[in-house]
């Protein structure tokens, strides 16, 4: 049975927006800042949780929700593969063919 993603509330995103680790924020969607990123992968990697290392955070983890929570552990684990720094290639980031 797949999880219905819920959209957060706006006052909690509005709090997100203002949080230091938050790149981008909206109802759907949350950017991380790659410092974030760095420092949840060391501590995935001493044996925290996603759970505990986004309440550390100042991240409340019932609003995100652990579907969020899973998502993020998956691409950070795939992205550290490729790039140790966790620095958003999107910008650069250029679709043209040829």
């Amino acid at each position: 049975q797949m999880q219905k993603r819920k959209p957060m509330p706006k006052e909690y995103v509005n709090k997100l927006k203002e949080h230091p680790y938050v790149v981008k924020a909206t109802e759907w969607t949350i950017s991380f800042t790659p410092d974030f990123k760095r420092m949840a992968y060391d501590e995935y990697y001493t044996g925290k949780s996603m759970r505990q290392i986004f309440t550390d955070a100042g991240f409340d983890v019932e609003i995100l929700g652990d579907k969020r929570l899973q998502n993020f552990r998956s691409k950070l684990l795939q992205k550290a593969e490729k790039d140790a720094n966790f620095e958003d290639r999107r910008i650069n980031n250029c679709r043209k063919e040829g």
